[in-house]
């Protein structure tokens, strides 16, 4: 069971952050924070079982999280679709509190967690900052609803964890990014509708 778990959400994740390196002002970052915290947990959690998933889980929840709040940014500065920036305000306030409820339970269960973006992340949002108008709407809030499903499938292999209190995270947060899909699926269907002229 705990292999299947960890098969999963190791597959899911992959998609989450992508598979791109990353540039960041021409210059490849030396440290990627995603994979020291990684590292830090592997090691504290040296057996591999239902701590070590639990660990994996909460970091890359956190670590989408943190990238869907600065893309929604970023959607607010160049966005000038009423949608779409809607859709990046309710993004950024339900993600830096969804991070907030992430970090607590990870310093409760000792968890280390990303200062930053990974490389792949740092380069998805870099070419996502390159577009414009209509192909960055359009890209933005592609993002925003995989982001999401993709989300609510690790939420559902959180509740085979045998930790209690993952369970009820993964639980209490389900709604929030249930809606936040129906939000970033209608924005997506609004745009979908309009001639590209037009937006």
């Amino acid at each position: 069971m705990h292999q299947r778990r960890r098969i999963v959400i190791s597959l899911v994740l992959s998609v989450l952050l992508g598979g791109m390196s990353c540039h960041q002002g021409g210059k490849q970052s030396a440290i990627d924070s995603v994979d020291s915290a990684e590292n830090l947990n592997r090691t504290q959690f040296d057996k591999p079982g239902d701590k070590r998933d639990n660990s994996q889980l909460l970091l890359q929840t956190f670590s989408y999280n943190l990238y869907a709040l600065k893309s929604s940014q970023k959607a607010l500065q160049q966005s000038s679709n009423e949608s779409v920036k809607k859709l990046a305000i309710t993004e950024v306030n339900n993600h830096a509190a969804l991070n907030k409820a992430i970090t607590t339970l990870a310093e409760a269960k000792q968890i280390n967690l990303p200062a930053d973006l990974s490389r792949e992340q740092l380069s998805r949002l870099n070419a996502l900052s390159q577009r414009r108008g209509p192909d960055f709407d359009d890209n933005y809030v592609r993002e925003m609803v995989n982001g999401r499903k993709q989300t609510l499938v690790v939420l559902e292999e959180a509740r085979a964890s045998a930790d209690p209190d993952i369970i009820r995270w993964a639980d209490a947060i389900r709604p929030k990014i249930e809606e936040q899909l129906d939000l970033a699926t209608s924005c997506q269907n609004a745009l979908d509708s309009l001639p590209r002229k037009s937006r």
